[in-house]
């Protein structure tokens, strides 16, 4: 990315997705009804941001992209409750997406101590 250039905003992002023809808007806020097991929808933004992640070339839009979609892949703000004849295994299952999810958030949001470094 040159210098000139601005990383995308979420508009600029619905945008692309819906003229790819994207269909699911997903979001935080309004979680999508599926089923536990059933990753979030994805596109080629998202794929490029884990890849980008993955060689350690990600820009700060693309890192949040990928936090983003981990959070609602774990199911992080939803209520693990399923009902129905298989609702126990299925609220189980969402459970533990959730636990993965909320350790995410409790490591972003722990304070730390000045003479902590995170260093190894």
């Amino acid at each position: 990315m040159d210098s000139t250039s601005t990383p995308p905003t979420s508009k600029h992002r619905n945008r692309a997705r819906k003229a790819s023809g994207f269909v699911e808007q997903r979001s935080l806020n309004v979680p999508l009804e599926r089923e536990p097991w059933m990753p979030p929808p994805y596109d080629v933004q998202d794929i490029a941001a884990f890849r980008a992640l993955r060689d350690g070339r990600a820009e700060a839009y693309q890192q949040q992209i990928v936090l983003e979609w981990i959070l609602q892949a774990c199911g992080t703000y939803e209520s693990p409750f399923r009902p129905g004849t298989d609702g126990a295994r299925n609220s189980d299952f969402a459970a533990g997406k959730q636990f993965v999810g909320q350790q995410v958030v409790k490591l972003i949001n722990m304070p730390v101590k000045n003479d902590e470094q995170g260093e190894f």
